[in-house]
Protein backbone atom coordinates (compact mmCIF):
# COMPACT_ATOMS: atom_id res chain seq x y z
CA UNK A 1 0.00 0.00 0.00
CA UNK A 2 1.28 3.43 -0.84
CA UNK A 3 2.66 5.31 1.67
CA UNK A 4 2.42 3.19 4.74
CA UNK A 5 5.76 2.18 4.80
CA UNK A 6 7.60 4.79 4.20
CA UNK A 7 8.50 7.53 7.26
CA UNK A 8 6.81 11.14 6.68
CA UNK A 9 9.08 13.28 4.94
CA UNK A 10 9.77 16.21 6.98
CA UNK A 11 8.18 18.70 4.33
CA UNK A 12 4.81 17.15 5.72
CA UNK A 13 4.94 18.89 8.63
CA UNK A 14 5.46 22.28 7.28
CA UNK A 15 2.74 21.76 5.13
CA UNK A 16 0.26 20.28 7.68
CA UNK A 17 1.51 24.51 9.29
CA UNK A 18 0.58 25.73 5.97
CA UNK A 19 -2.57 24.04 5.78
CA UNK A 20 -3.69 24.91 9.07
CA UNK A 21 -2.57 28.85 8.86
CA UNK A 22 -4.72 29.11 5.71
CA UNK A 23 -7.44 27.19 7.19
CA UNK A 24 -7.00 29.31 10.51
CA UNK A 25 -7.14 32.70 7.61
CA UNK A 26 -10.27 31.14 6.12
CA UNK A 27 -12.15 30.84 9.24
CA UNK A 28 -11.18 34.59 10.01
CA UNK A 29 -13.06 36.05 7.24
CA UNK A 30 -15.87 33.66 7.32
CA UNK A 31 -16.14 35.05 10.99
CA UNK A 32 -15.24 38.57 10.06
CA UNK A 33 -18.12 38.14 7.62
CA UNK A 34 -20.51 36.74 10.28
CA UNK A 35 -19.09 40.06 12.43
CA UNK A 36 -19.49 42.78 9.68
CA UNK A 37 -22.94 43.23 10.01
CA UNK A 38 -22.59 44.03 13.32
CA UNK A 39 -19.57 46.25 13.22
CA UNK A 40 -20.70 48.10 10.97
CA UNK A 41 -24.76 48.22 10.68
CA UNK A 42 -25.09 51.48 8.25
CA UNK A 43 -23.32 50.97 5.45
CA UNK A 44 -24.45 53.88 3.01
CA UNK A 45 -22.79 52.50 -0.60
CA UNK A 46 -24.95 50.75 -3.33
CA UNK A 47 -24.63 47.62 -2.55
CA UNK A 48 -27.44 45.23 0.00
CA UNK A 49 -26.02 44.86 3.12
CA UNK A 50 -26.22 41.48 3.19
CA UNK A 51 -23.85 41.07 -0.35
CA UNK A 52 -20.34 41.97 1.81
CA UNK A 53 -21.06 39.64 4.27
CA UNK A 54 -22.20 36.33 2.21
CA UNK A 55 -19.39 37.17 -0.41
CA UNK A 56 -17.19 36.67 2.06
CA UNK A 57 -18.68 33.71 3.90
CA UNK A 58 -19.23 32.09 0.14
CA UNK A 59 -16.33 32.46 -1.25
CA UNK A 60 -14.18 31.42 1.84
CA UNK A 61 -16.05 28.22 2.92
CA UNK A 62 -14.68 26.14 -0.18
CA UNK A 63 -11.64 27.18 0.60
CA UNK A 64 -11.70 26.52 4.41
CA UNK A 65 -13.34 22.83 3.89
CA UNK A 66 -10.26 22.22 1.12
CA UNK A 67 -7.69 23.37 3.48
CA UNK A 68 -9.28 21.44 6.85
CA UNK A 69 -9.47 18.01 4.57
CA UNK A 70 -5.99 18.31 3.98
CA UNK A 71 -5.72 16.94 7.19
CA UNK A 72 -7.61 13.78 6.92
CA UNK A 73 -6.50 12.57 3.35
CA UNK A 74 -4.84 9.16 3.12
CA UNK A 75 -1.27 9.11 1.41
CA UNK A 76 -2.39 7.38 -1.70
CA UNK A 77 -0.79 8.93 -4.99
CA UNK A 78 -3.91 11.02 -5.49
CA UNK A 79 -3.34 12.68 -2.73
CA UNK A 80 -0.07 13.94 -3.28
CA UNK A 81 -1.45 15.91 -6.60
CA UNK A 82 -4.37 17.13 -4.23
CA UNK A 83 -1.79 18.80 -1.81
CA UNK A 84 -0.03 20.15 -4.75
CA UNK A 85 -2.82 21.93 -5.77
CA UNK A 86 -3.17 23.50 -2.51
CA UNK A 87 -0.03 24.37 -2.63
CA UNK A 88 -0.11 26.21 -6.03
CA UNK A 89 -3.41 27.89 -5.22
CA UNK A 90 -1.10 29.72 -2.34
CA UNK A 91 1.24 30.78 -5.00
CA UNK A 92 -1.46 33.16 -6.05
CA UNK A 93 -1.35 35.62 -2.87
CA UNK A 94 2.12 37.59 -2.58
CA UNK A 95 2.13 36.57 1.28
CA UNK A 96 1.97 33.30 0.82
CA UNK A 97 4.25 32.86 -2.31
CA UNK A 98 7.53 32.57 -0.50
CA UNK A 99 6.77 29.65 1.79
CA UNK A 100 4.70 28.06 -0.70
CA UNK A 101 7.42 28.24 -3.25
CA UNK A 102 9.68 26.45 -0.33
CA UNK A 103 7.13 23.83 0.30
CA UNK A 104 7.03 23.18 -3.76
CA UNK A 105 10.52 22.56 -3.98
CA UNK A 106 10.68 20.09 -1.48
CA UNK A 107 7.27 18.81 -2.41
CA UNK A 108 8.56 17.87 -6.08
CA UNK A 109 11.50 15.51 -4.40
CA UNK A 110 11.65 11.97 -5.15
CA UNK A 111 11.02 11.32 -1.26
CA UNK A 112 7.90 12.78 -1.02
CA UNK A 113 6.38 11.58 -3.98
CA UNK A 114 7.37 7.98 -2.93
CA UNK A 115 5.64 8.15 0.40
CA UNK A 116 2.26 9.17 -1.21
CA UNK A 117 3.31 6.22 -4.17
CA UNK A 118 4.17 7.92 -6.95
CA UNK A 119 7.44 7.16 -7.69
Amino acid sequence: MPGQAATPPRVLKWYRVYAGALAAAFLGIILLGIALPVIDPGRQDDMPAWFVPAAMIGCSLPFLAAYVAAFFVPAKPWAWTYHLVLIAGGLTSACCMPVCIALLIAWLKPETKAYFGRA
